[in-house]
């Protein structure tokens, strides 16, 4: 009955009836492939890309059949959003005087069928276009912090869930979403203690499992520096929330010239992984309305 009344809603274009009676439908029967499937892309079909992983996710677990987990890839590599206005040259020049790392390089991030991620170094100066392209969407752009002097432009902390939380939580589940509760407000601890000494630390929500806290130079700053700043934030923020993670870029003081070193993804870009965009949040976590505006400002005035 109740998948009958499930595929009739469909039918007649009332999604979110159809999804009330195929979300019923694997609550009674947990084992049921077809259930699990309709409603995976039933909010697929309606843009809500996130939701549809997780319930694929949720299928793989319940039913164990393998081609929930296709169903996921497949969902990560299709979600990408398209909601960042177009960026104008002004913007895009700001972007790259803010997070222009080491000279003539920058990476670029790729994610495979099977769900990994990585990046690939492109011999090339991060210009303009490089930007634009990042800003769009159509790459996603990652930087090596430590310039050819060993001077960096910005400093980050890297906060995240560690990978045996991720496998065996999922967006969306309560102890997901109170592990990135606990993450925020430490995160805002570092920007207090940062704020305490006169100083500007910018949050982002990586796109994925995370969040980076970024502190940016009016001027390079030395690596080791920038280093010993970030750590004495990490010191003086209290003591790091069970199941967080967390990574300092640069990651090295110096380097030999043949050496890149560590890359961090930038802001505001498309993880492909999820789909999801990076955006600059406040200190309640809320994604700020404009960010591109927030972009030109913090080039203004959060510099160290």
């Amino acid at each position: 009955m109740i998948r009958r009344l499930a595929q009739a809603y469909e039918d007649a274009g009332s999604a979110d009836k159809a999804l009330r009676m195929w979300r019923m439908l694997t609550e009674r029967a947990p084992s049921d492939v077809a259930a699990w499937d309709a409603l995976g892309t039933v909010l697929a079909d309606l843009g809500r890309a996130e939701e549809s992983r997780s319930v694929f996710e949720e299928a793989l677990r319940a039913t164990g059949d393998r081609r929930f987990r296709a169903l996921g890839r497949e969902t990560r590599r299709d979600a990408v959003v398209d909601d960042l206005p177009l960026p104008n040259e002004a913007a895009l020049v700001r972007f790259v005087s803010i997070f222009e790392g080491r000279e003539g390089v920058y990476a670029r991030q790729w994610a495979s069928d099977q769900g990994a991620t990585g990046y690939t170094p492109i011999r090339e100066p991060f210009t303009v276009n490089v930007a634009r392209n990042h800003l769009l969407g159509n790459h996603t752009v990652g930087i090596y912090p430590l310039r050819l002097d060993n001077t960096v432009n910005f400093g980050a902390i890297d906060l995240d869930l560690p990978k045996s939380f991720i496998e065996r939580s999922a967006p969306g589940r309560p102890d997901w979403n109170q592990a990135l509760s606990e993450m925020m407000a430490y995160a805002e601890r570092i920007a207090k203690m940062a704020r305490d000494r006169g100083l500007y630390v910018h949050l982002e929500d990586s796109g994925w499992k995370g969040l980076h806290c970024w502190v940016l130079t009016a001027a390079p700053l030395p690596a080791v520096v920038m280093r010993k700043l970030l750590d004495t934030l990490l010191g003086v923020s209290g003591p790091v929330p069970m199941g967080i993670t967390t990574e300092v870029f640069p990651k090295q003081n110096a380097l030999p010239l043949d050496k890149l070193g560590n890359l961090i993804k930038l802001p505001m870009g498309v993880h492909r992984r999820t789909g999801r965009r990076a955006s600059w949040v406040d200190q309640y976590g809320m994604v700020v309305d404009d960010q591109l505006e927030y972009l030109i400002v913090i080039n203004h005035v959060a510099l160290v």
